[in-house]
C-alpha cells in the first residue's frame, strides 16, 4: 500500500484520489503542523502540499524535509497559483529539490493523473529492474512499463507542446493560451522526466520560459490542440 500525505487540499480532493487510485492510502492534514507531526513518526511515498497550507508554511516544510535523511527523499508535488509563482513561491522550493508542480486551478482528473505518475515513478526508482534506453537515457524497466495508458498520453502532449512553442515564437498565441501553457508545462516537465521523455521535458521547460516572457499580441489567434 502506498501512503500519500496531502496537506492543504480539500477533503473531497483527498477522497477522490483514494477512490480512483488502486493501492493507495490517502492521509489528509489540514495544517502544516499536522503534516510535520505525521512525518515525525511515519514515512510516505508522496507528499502533496498546497502553498496556501495554514500554520507552518508549505515552503518551510519543504526546507525542513531536506534536513532529515529519510524524509528528504520523499517526492513532493507542490500546488500553487500563478500569483504565488510570481511572488517567488516556486523558486523558494525549487532550491530544495522540488520538481513537480500543479498550478491552480486544476481539476481532479489532472491531480489524479499527476499523482499516479509520480507514485509509479517513485516505485520504479525503488525497484531493482534492469534499465532500458529511451532518448539516450537510462530508465528503470518498471518505469517504462508502469501505467501503460500514461505513456501515449505524454507523447501526445509532447506533440502539442511542440505546436505551442511554434505559436509562442511566432507571436500567434492569445492570453488564455499563454496562461494555460504556463500552468501545464511545469507539471509536464516533471512527468516526462519520470517516464524518460527527456526531450519533451526540455521542450516543456523552454515553453515555461517563453510563457514567462512572451508579450500577448492583440487579436492573436489561439492555439488549437486538435
Amino acid at each position: 500500500m502506498n501512503d500519500i500525505l496531502v496537506g492543504g487540499l480539500s477533503r473531497d480532493m483527498a477522497a477522490t484520489i483514494e477512490q480512483r487510485l488502486d493501492g493507495v492510502s490517502v492521509h489528509l492534514a489540514d495544517t502544516g503542523g499536522q503534516v510535520l507531526e505525521w512525518l515525525a513518526s511515519r514515512n510516505c511515498e508522496l507528499l502533496v502540499l498546497d502553498h496556501g497550507l495554514p500554520g507552518v508554511e508549505a515552503s518551510d516544510i519543504v526546507r525542513r524535509l531536506t534536513e532529515g535523511s529519510a524524509s528528504s527523499r520523499i517526492p513532493v508535488l507542490y500546488c500553487l497559483s500563478g500569483e504565488d509563482e510570481r511572488a517567488g513561491a516556486r523558486a523558494s522550493v525549487e532550491r530544495f529539490g522540488v520538481r513537480s508542480f500543479l498550478m491552480h486551478p486544476f481539476g481532479s482528473d489532472q491531480l489524479v493523473e499527476t499523482i499516479a505518475t509520480l507514485v509509479a515513478a517513485a516505485s520504479s526508482a525503488a525497484s531493482a529492474g534492469a534499465p532500458i534506453e529511451r532518448d539516450g537515457q537510462a530508465v528503470p524497466a518498471v518505469a517504462a512499463q508502469a501505467t501503460p495508458a500514461i505513456g501515449p498520453a505524454i507523447e501526445r502532449r509532447i506533440e502539442h507542446l511542440d505546436r505551442t512553442a511554434v505559436a509562442l515564437i511566432e507571436g500567434a498565441a492569445d492570453g488564455a493560451a499563454i496562461e494555460a501553457a504556463h500552468r501545464d508545462t511545469g507539471q509536464l516537465a516533471g512527468l516526462m522526466v519520470a517516464f524518460g521523455r527527456h526531450q519533451g521535458a526540455a521542450l516543456a521547460r523552454e515553453i515555461e520560459h517563453l510563457t514567462s516572457s512572451t508579450p500577448v499580441r492583440p487579436g492573436s489567434r489561439s492555439i488549437r490542440s486538435g
